[in-house]
């Protein structure tokens, strides 16, 4: 569907019931942006509180609090396989019936709202008129997208297409991505998007600054931050007590530190024979206590460097600081999370 018609449809829509702000586009998986494929704010709320309530009805004790911004991204990327699938249809030349969603949507809304039975607890769970209907307004819309696929497959090829469909589904949209450009989202994006934990330290780090020395920040922005704390702070552990390993192997067995990778191979490779013998004897234990040795240096070797002391120190002491300032930016989002939502 061409932007032009998007946004008339959109100014009608927003015109008739309520104003509601972009989330997200859909792009491609090189970053293309599609500005015509777009999610809405209360759409996308809308959907989040349907899950969560089925999420809660399973799981009552689930902490939704500190999840939502991750939550809503998750709905979000979601909700974006319709979009890309409506971008399929308008390149083949079909344009889903917005004046039918359109209708569809306010007459539905304008039943449960009539009825004093159903308002009250809708509202009250989703909050505000805006996102209920943002709420009816994509379930009418994915409808529509998936009649309208299955019909053009239908159509085309002349056959109910369900399992080839499956199949082409998956593969298609494997060609999209989406991206976020609803400000207290962002931080919450980021971290749904890194792919390893290099990233996701460097996700911290970044909006751990923000949050020690910026004050007008969302309240996601706080959210996330104490998610990525809660989930960083285990391996910041780690990495000490590896560190101190390392310190505490290299003075107490120094000549560890003269053997080369072959040399540390061979030596494993010839007490763990021993150390897996049957008989148990003096010989077997002191064998697989230098295997269980040996296997902890080569760990460590191979995750911090060749040793040096000064290095290692080094980076001891640059870990333990900055679990120190990751504590106090944790600590400072919890004081400001209080005053935002007591």
């Amino acid at each position: 569907m061409k932007k032009s018609i998007i946004l008339v449809v959109v100014c009608v829509l927003c015109a008739a019931t309520f104003f509601s702000e972009s989330i997200a586009y859909l792009s491609s998986n090189e970053h293309e942006i599609y500005e015509s494929y777009f999610l809405e704010y209360n759409e996308v709320m809308g959907e989040y509180y349907n899950v969560l309530l089925e999420i809660i009805q399973t799981n009552p004790q689930y902490e939704s609090y500190f999840y939502k911004p991750l939550d809503i991204i998750t709905v979000a990327s979601a909700l974006m396989n319709y979009k890309a699938l409506e971008k399929y249809l308008n390149e083949n030349g079909v344009l889903l019936d917005y004046e039918r969603i359109v209708n569809e949507s306010n007459d539905l809304f304008n039943k449960y709202m009539s009825d004093d039975s159903l308002k009250e607890p809708f509202l009250r769970f989703f909050g505000t008129e805006s996102i209920f209907k943002g709420f009816i307004s994509s379930i009418v819309y994915r409808d529509e997208v998936v009649k309208s696929i299955n019909s053009f497959f239908t159509d085309t090829y002349g056959e109910n297409m369900s399992e080839v469909l499956s199949e082409w589904y998956e593969e298609y949209l494997s060609n999209f991505d989406f991206v976020v450009s609803y400000e207290p989202l962002i931080p919450a994006y980021e971290i749904f998007k890194a792919q390893s934990l290099q990233e996701f330290e460097a996700i911290e780090e970044k909006y751990r600054s923000i949050v020690l020395r910026e004050t007008n920040i969302p309240e996601e922005w706080y959210i996330s931050y104490v998610y990525l704390v809660e989930n960083i702070l285990s391996v910041q552990y780690s990495k000490l007590e590896d560190l101190q390993k390392y310190m505490e192997i290299a003075g107490n067995y120094p000549q560890l530190l003269e053997y080369s990778n072959d040399e540390l191979s061979n030596q494993l490779s010839y007490y763990s024979q021993i150390s897996e013998t049957d008989e148990a004897t003096d010989l077997r234990v002191e064998a697989t206590q230098k295997v269980n040795l040996l296997q902890e240096y080569i760990y460590l070797a191979g995750n911090y460097g060749t040793y040096n002391e000064e290095k290692i120190k080094n980076e001891y002491e640059q870990i333990n600081m900055q679990i120190e300032e990751m504590y106090l930016a944790y600590e400072n989002s919890l004081v400001n999370l209080k005053k935002i939502n007591p």
